[in-house]
């Protein structure tokens, strides 16, 4: 499945402590787009399962260069 976001658009200006929520119904997937855009672009990122405001989704959050 692709996503009509733009990860790299957003991760590439992430300092350290930014973050940002993707909601979604399967998750796996998108985590591991995530994650491997973070890989390319050489960055740290925790990737989270979470329910913000009853939507669940994934909250990402940079943790270091």
């Amino acid at each position: 499945m692709s996503y009509d976001w733009d990860f790299p658009g957003a991760m590439q200006w992430m300092d350290v402590g930014d973050s940002f929520f993707v909601p979604c119904l399967a998750c796996e997937s998108l985590r591991r787009e995530i994650q491997t855009t973070a890989d390319k672009l050489r960055i740290k990122v925790v990737i989270k399962f979470v329910i913000e405001n009853e939507i669940q989704g994934l909250r990402t959050v940079r943790i270091r260069a």
